[in-house]
C-alpha cells in the first residue's frame, strides 16, 4: 500500500521497441482508419478501409476529391481508435505521412495488392487486381498515440513515435 506522502514516479515515455510492438498490435486490430487530405485550403476526412503491415497502411481508394487533393498536396494525416466509452477508455492514434499513389501501372502495385488482400483472400472477386483502381501507401513519418490506460503502467498516455532513417 502507498503511502500518501510519497511522492509519486514520473510517469515515463514507452520504450520505442514496446512502443513500435504496441503500435502495430494496435494498428493490426483496426480496418478502418480516416485519411485527412487537403486541396486549396479545403479539407477532406473519409473513413476507408485498410491493411496494415508494420506501421506501414494500404489503402485501395476509388476516384474522387481525396485522390486529387494527395496529387496536389501529398502531406496527409491518418486517425484511428478506439470506440469511446468513458474517459479511461481513450485510445487512438494519429499519423502524419506522405501519400504515395499506385495505379496499376506501378511496378509495386502487384505486391501491394496481395498485402491489401491478405483479409479478403479466397473470396470470390478478389483472386486478381482490379484494373483502373488506385492503392494508397501510408509509411509513416510520424504516429500519435493517446491511450489513458498507459497511465496505470506508468508511461505518460501520449507517447510520440517517429520514423528512423
Amino acid at each position: 500500500m502507498s503511502n500518501a506522502s510519497e511522492p509519486k514516479k514520473p510517469l515515463e515515455v514507452m520504450p520505442r521497441d514496446q512502443l513500435d510492438q504496441h503500435l502495430i498490435e494496435f494498428m493490426k486490430s483496426h480496418n478502418v482508419c480516416v485519411l485527412a487530405t487537403t486541396k486549396d485550403n479545403i479539407p477532406r476526412a473519409t473513413s476507408l478501409e485498410y491493411e496494415a503491415e508494420g506501421t506501414t497502411l494500404y489503402i485501395m481508394v476509388d476516384r474522387g476529391r481525396k485522390i486529387e487533393n494527395m496529387r496536389a498536396n501529398s502531406q496527409i494525416s491518418v486517425a484511428i481508435h478506439d470506440p469511446l466509452h468513458g474517459w479511461l477508455t481513450v485510445k487512438g492514434i494519429q499519423i502524419t505521412a506522405q501519400a504515395k499513389l499506385l495505379t496499376d501501372s506501378d511496378a509495386e502495385y502487384s505486391g501491394t495488392w496481395k498485402i491489401f488482400n491478405r483479409s479478403n483472400a479466397g473470396k470470390e472477386g478478389w483472386d486478381t487486381p482490379p484494373k483502373d483502381r488506385t492503392f494508397l501507401i501510408i509509411k509513416p513519418q510520424k504516429i500519435e498515440l493517446i491511450e489513458t490506460a498507459l497511465r496505470e503502467k506508468g508511461y505518460k498516455m501520449q507517447q510520440v513515435w517517429e520514423a528512423q532513417s
